[in-house]
């Protein structure tokens, strides 16, 4: 295609003002004014641009209405650049129907177009900038649409063509100015965007795994053109592995890859400048993100292992979720943004392995299978709590609370799914105990008026670890030797100091839900239903057990069992909802509270 050498000097200033960036760093005051200043002076010269080519005639209708598109574009994120979301979006959809009706022919399809050369890059840019706005306007489908033109674009081309497409510059200065190759890096770099904008939209549609293999894709590609910065795709890589929860080979192969890539990093050294403080932070929350995944990873393997040999087992009360969501509306009921797409090649990237030399030292540290004994659980144990101490490194009690905080929650987790694969009932009640004093001592240390959330997790959870204490030490009894009188009566004062510390540690959870007059709210606060019903149902349970050992107040204790009991029940009776929501705790509770009141009718 021949170049607007006439217009060359025209479009170089013009691109010399598009081309000026903005420094997050730099925003506000005068140099930020400067910079919009820049965008907007770069608009006028392609206005003008624009309609110098509309009246020459040194060059057929169709060039001239690919450079008209062309220019349209340039405008178009000049005014997404200073914020004129409006007018960009109508510069840039004129852009594509510019090209759709009056340049693309047949099906539309780029390998069957004469002008595919000059068409790629244009298409597959302007398509990701609609994309991006109409993500912003909320629009799912619409942007997910855009970005898998795009993506189409390149497969299309890459497929039929041996020489690289023009850059859109190019359509205005001459074609020897760039080589091949240099043009195939940019056009594959666009590409690599479009897999991670698709990656985006596809989550955001809540379509979790397919958004996996394009971030998947997007790294693979990133390796491969060695395109990335080492901190951002480890971060990225070891974030894509929590994707992966059923595929646990995949997700090792994440994290080794993570690992592998922050391993190339030298870790920065003072040169006095002051960027050394947040270049070492920088590294050091790295290294304790990436320990923290290999946890997470851990912490999957005991889980699946577990569900695998319980499946029944419920939901248990340290998994509540006091996050509140909400599901946005979507303007998005345009019939024709129904979305259809071949994920051929991402799948075939997805297939591949990373290709790094040292994963095997990584993914031969641990596991990739479901787990049956106790000794294989605990060398999974041993590998989980090393990393826990590299987190804990990082994010220390008194400078990252929440984390602080939210690690020593996983590493409870972490003795809760070891303890279930020891059979030694003893030792389960020391693990659960080493549960218990890691989540008091921490949460001990916080204000819980600036960490309700965190208050009502843990004590929500410290009312789980005391009831299945409870649990063990009456099964413990249960087989003890009769003859063994002082231990019996030790065992037995244990137990009811334990039963005393689960229903404290439940009230003290309840506090949190309740009302400024004491009471709880009806309806319980979202997120809160299941686990607040658990812990009355569990009270309950704690009361007749107490009614068994401590026969001094045994009225007492049926009395608060069968209140706790109605109190689910009544809960339940008067917000219908919940019964699907608590079920089987409903059932449960209606006949533990009818069997006690018959047994004290009988007696």
């Amino acid at each position: 295609m021949e170049a607007l050498i006439e217009f060359k000097e025209t479009f170089n200033e013009a691109h010399r003002y598009y081309s000026t960036e903005v420094n997050p760093e730099q925003i506000g005051g005068e140099l930020e004014k400067e910079i919009f200043a820049s965008k907007y002076k770069a608009i006028s010269l392609f206005k003008n641009l624009s309609d110098e080519v509309k009246s020459t005639s040194n060059f057929d209708e169709t060039k001239r209405i690919i450079i008209g598109a062309a220019i349209h574009y340039y405008i178009g994120t000049l005014h997404v650049e200073t914020e004129d979301i409006s007018s960009g979006l109508r510069e840039l959809e004129e852009c594509l129907y510019i090209l759709q009706n009056d340049v693309l022919t047949g099906d539309n399809r780029i390998d069957k177009q004469p002008l595919a050369r000059e068409l790629s890059f244009l298409l597959m840019e302007v398509s990701n900038q609609l994309g991006m706005i109409y993500a912003g306007f909320n629009r799912k489908k619409k942007c997910l649409k855009l970005y898998l033109r795009s993506k189409n674009v390149y497969l299309q081309y890459k497929r039929s063509y041996k020489d690289a497409p023009l850059l859109i510059r190019e359509l205005f200065i001459p074609e020897d100015e760039y080589e091949d190759e240099t043009r195939w890096k940019k056009f594959d770099a666009v590409y690599n965007h479009t897999l991670f904008y698709a990656a985006q939209a596809y989550l955001h549609l809540k379509k979790n795994s397919t958004s996996a293999l394009y971030l998947y894709a997007t790294l693979a590609c990133q390796l491969k053109s060695s395109s990335y910065d080492a901190i951002d795709w480890s971060i990225n890589s070891g974030t894509l592995s929590q994707s992966f929860t059923n595929d646990l080979t995949k997700s090792r192969h994440c994290l080794s890859a993570a690992s592998v890539i922050f391993d190339m990093i030298e870790k920065p050294i003072s040169g006095g400048d002051g960027s050394y403080e947040d270049t070492i932070d920088k590294y050091n929350n790295t290294a304790a993100d990436i320990a923290w995944f290999w946890v997470k990873y851990s912490l999957n393997i005991l889980e699946s292992s577990k569900e695998l040999f319980d499946p029944n087992e419920a939901a248990t009360i340290n998994d509540i979720k006091d996050d509140i969501t909400t599901t946005e509306e979507s303007d998005d009921s345009d019939v024709e943004c129904e979305v259809d797409d071949d994920n051929s090649d991402v799948i075939a990237l997805f297939n591949e392995r990373f290709q790094l030399e040292g994963l095997s030292h990584y993914e031969h540290s641990i596991t990739d299978t479901i787990i049956e004994t106790y000794e294989e659980s605990h060398s999974i144990f041993q590998f989980a709590l090393k990393r826990i101490e590299e987190a804990k490194a990082y994010y220390g009690m008194d400078n990252r609370a929440s984390e602080y905080l939210e690690i020593v929650r996983d590493e409870s987790k972490l003795y809760r799914l070891v303890a279930y694969f020891d059979k030694d009932l003893s030792r389960q009640c020391k693990m659960h105990k080493r549960r218990a004093d890691l989540l008091s001592d921490a949460i001990n240390q916080y204000n819980p008026t600036y960490y309700a959330d965190e208050y009502r997790q843990f004590y929500c959870e410290l009312g789980e670890i005391y009831n299945e204490m409870v649990s063990l030490k009456c099964e413990i009894l249960k087989h003890s030797p009769t003859k063994d009188r002082n231990n019996q009566k030790h065992a037995k004062k244990k137990i009811i100091k334990l039963s005393r510390q689960c229903l404290d540690s439940f009230q003290d959870f309840l506090s949190t839900v309740r009302d400024s007059d004491g009471s709880l709210p009806n309806p319980l606060p979202f997120g809160c239903e299941h686990a607040v019903m658990v812990a009355h149902m569990c009270m309950g349970r704690i009361h007749s057990i107490l009614a068994t050992y401590d026969k001094s107040m045994i009225s007492v204790h049926i009395s608060h069992s069968i209140d706790s009991y109605d109190c689910v029940v009544k809960y339940c009776d008067s917000n219908p909802s919940a019964i699907t929501t608590c079920s089987p705790l409903y059932d449960v509770c209606k006949e533990m509270a009818q069997l006690i009141r018959l047994s004290l009718h009988d007696e």
